[in-house]
C-alpha cells in the first residue's frame, strides 16, 4: 500500500488490471466494490497519468515542495560571511522583496564562533546606495532563472542580487519589526531562528518590503559569523 510491502493496484478511469493473475475490466463500480483506489499522479492537459513507484519495494518515490521548486528552477541561496572584532558589531544580509505575487518562502542559517544575537527584521530603515552587491545564485546550476529580489546598493537598485554589510556599513541598517530574535553562544550553529524542520522554521515574506539578516556580536573577540539564506519564489494561488 505504497509502503514497500504491498503491490498496488491503481487505475486511471477505466481499464484493465491484473488482480491474482487474471485480467479484470475495472469500471468505476467494480472498483468500488473489490475496493482499489484510483490514484492520478498528473494532469498534462489530456491524460491523466499514474504514479510511478520504485522498482525494488513498489514505494512511492516522493520530494517535498520546496525540493520540487528547486528542480524547477525557482529555489535560490546567497551567503555572506565577516569576522567582527568587538562587540556590538554587526554583519548584514538585506534585500527588498519583488513587487509581484510571486512570494519568497525562505529559511536562514546563522552560525558564529562566539556569542552573538541574531535578528531577522521586517521593513527595516536601509540607506539608500549603501552596502554591497550579493551575488544570488540558482540552485539549479542548469537554470537561467534569475531572483525577483532587489540589491539597494546601487542606484538604480538592481534585481536578481541581495545587499551585504560588514561591521563598518551596518549602521545603516536600522529598526525595523524583529520577527525572531535569538541568542546564540559560542560554536553555535541556528537553523532559521532555531526551528528543525523547513515546515516549522519557513516565512513567507510580504511583497515589496526589505528585510534584514542580523547578527550582532556580543564579544571583543573575533567572531567568525556565517548567514546562509534559502528560498523559493512561488506564485500563491490565493492571490
Amino acid at each position: 500500500m505504497g509502503d514497500g510491502t504491498h503491490a498496488l493496484v491503481m487505475y486511471v478511469g477505466g481499464g484493465v488490471v491484473t488482480l491474482a493473475g487474471s485480467e479484470v475490466d475495472v469500471t468505476d463500480r467494480v472498483a468500488r466494490e473489490l475496493g482499489i483506489a484510483r490514484i492520478n499522479a498528473s494532469y498534462d492537459g489530456v491524460n491523466w497519468e499514474a504514479p510511478r513507484l520504485d522498482a525494488s519495494t513498489f514505494a512511492f518515490n516522493v520530494i517535498d515542495y520546496s525540493h520540487h521548486e528547486i528542480h524547477g528552477g525557482s529555489g535560490y541561496h546567497c551567503h555572506f560571511t565577516e569576522v567582527p572584532t568587538n562587540t556590538n558589531e554587526r554583519v548584514v544580509i538585506s534585500f527588498r522583496t519583488p513587487n509581484t505575487a510571486k512570494w519568497l518562502h525562505i529559511i536562514a542559517s546563522v552560525s558564529v564562533s562566539g556569542p552573538a544575537l541574531y535578528q531577522m527584521l521586517e521593513a527595516p530603515t536601509i540607506t539608500d546606495n549603501t552596502g554591497g552587491a550579493l551575488a544570488v545564485y540558482n540552485r539549479n546550476r542548469n537554470s537561467a532563472n534569475t531572483s525577483g529580489v532587489w540589491d539597494t546598493s546601487q542606484n538604480p537598485d538592481v534585481q536578481g542580487q541581495a545587499t551585504s554589510f560588514t561591521p563598518a556599513q551596518a549602521g545603516n541598517v536600522t529598526g525595523g519589526t524583529a520577527l525572531t530574535s535569538e541568542y546564540m553562544v559560542s560554536g553555535a550553529r541556528n537553523f532559521a531562528g532555531g526551528g528543525a524542520a523547513r515546515g516549522v522554521a519557513e516565512w513567507e515574506l510580504k511583497p515589496n518590503t526589505l528585510y534584514a539578516f542580523d547578527v550582532e556580536s556580543l564579544t571583543n573577540d573575533d567572531n567568525y559569523v556565517s548567514i546562509e539564506l534559502d528560498w523559493y519564489e512561488h506564485t500563491d494561488r490565493v492571490t
